[in-house]
């Protein structure tokens, strides 16, 4: 049935696993839940999908953490009650409900067909579990919200758990609109400018922004670099996506010099700006696939009193991202793929807390991956 376990062959602990005893069926499941499955699918032999997918499964802690809850699920049958989550302890229960019901019914019958008593059994519960497994793989599906991206004459698919903002953004991104992220810290913002580079698959870059940067992020460097010291002018990663595709980021715009990004305003709005610098071709032509985001923890106002340090951004430069202007806030979904459910509940409620009594504190989602991460390697290390 390809959940079929072999006594003695599955420890507690997938480190101490021998995965020449995975079956196929354990192989793809498993791979599907570590985020590889299509790249196991193209390998030729069994034995060559289990080797990729012990690799992947015992990379690093934070990637055996995650195959551990997965092992758990899939293959020793635990369910949420037992430890594991996700969605495939639905399943895994269900075959286990509909083999027992089966003996239970047809006991007697069992007893007397022998062996083809027991592969009718399992016919049947093939039959009645396709069904059910493909609605519960829908359902886990829609979680992960696979978006297809059509650009460049293909089409790219991302999965991962993404907050709603993520399809706001590709659409956004897709028309080419400047776009700026609001959200408290560690909510993801970075994150996501990142997956949306994979997602329209195209370089990505950032730039964090404070009051002491300079031109240079715009209109990059003349050094000395040439031949007996002659000047040479080095891009930068800003005039690189720009003439070259690319998706953007200027993290933390708000604490950045409203008057530096004054003068990157109608290089944002046209086609191209100019930098007297690179005086063999001073011209910068914005490319096709030039995608700008900008990332801040306030809508550009100046400082409050969480964020300190920001600074009031010019009406022109915010004017540019208007139509773009996404809010955002701290994804439960998000961070339940994070982190186990006891640490996200405890987090939960002192967040919770914070905002009740309005406290100047932060339980962000970078804090709950980091304290996942950690319980994690110290539960490695115990062990």
């Amino acid at each position: 049935m390809g959940f079929t376990k072999v006594a003695g062959h599955f420890p507690d602990k997938i480190e101490d696993l021998d995965f020449k005893y995975l079956t196929n069926t354990h192989c793809f499941v498993l791979g599907d839940y570590m985020g590889i499955k299509n790249r196991i699918m193209q390998l030729p032999s069994v034995a060559s999908r289990r080797e990729l997918l012990k690799q992947k499964c015992l990379q690093d802690a934070m990637a055996t953490a995650r195959a551990q809850e997965g092992y758990e699920t899939i293959v020793l049958g635990k369910t949420k009650d037992g430890a594991a989550l996700a969605v495939a302890p639905d399943v895994e229960r269900r075959t286990y409900e509909m083999i027992a019901s089966l003996i239970r019914e047809n006991e007697e019958d069992w007893k007397r067909l022998g062996k083809e008593g027991v592969d009718a059994m399992v016919t049947t519960v093939k039959k009645e579990l396709t069904g059910f497994a493909k609605k519960v793989l829908a359902d886990a599906a829609e979680n992960y919200k696979p978006l297809g991206i059509v650009g460049l004459g293909k089409v790219k698919k991302v999965t991962g758990v993404l907050p709603p903002e993520f399809e706001l953004m590709v659409k956004l991104a897709s028309q080419r609109i400047p776009i700026m992220l609001v959200g408290p810290a560690g909510c993801g913002k970075t994150y996501l400018a990142e997956k949306l580079g994979e997602a329209l698959d195209l370089e990505f870059s950032d730039q964090s922004c404070s009051e002491g940067m300079s031109e240079s992020v715009f209109n990059g460097l003349l050094l000395p670099i040439g031949k007996g010291g002659e000047f040479k002018h080095c891009s930068s990663p800003w005039m690189d996506r720009y003439e070259m595709g690319g998706v953007m980021l200027l993290d933390e715009i708000d604490a950045g010099d409203p008057n530096l990004f004054t003068y990157i305003n109608k290089a944002i709005a046209q086609k191209s700006y100019t930098v007297a610098q690179r005086y063999l071709k001073p011209i910068i032509k914005k490319h096709d696939d030039f995608v700008l985001v900008a990332a801040a923890n306030t809508y550009g106002h100046g400082a409050d009193s969480m964020y300190v340090g920001r600074n009031q951004l010019d009406a022109a430069t915010l004017d540019r991202f208007k139509v773009g202007l996404i809010t955002m806030d701290y994804s439960k979904d998000v961070e339940k793929s994070l982190a186990p459910d006891d640490l996200c509940e405890w987090a939960w409620r002192i967040r919770e807390n914070i905002r009740k009594h309005k406290l100047r504190r932060v339980m962000s989602t970078r804090v709950i991956k980091d304290l996942a991460t950690m319980t994690n390697t110290m539960t490695t290390l115990v062990a």
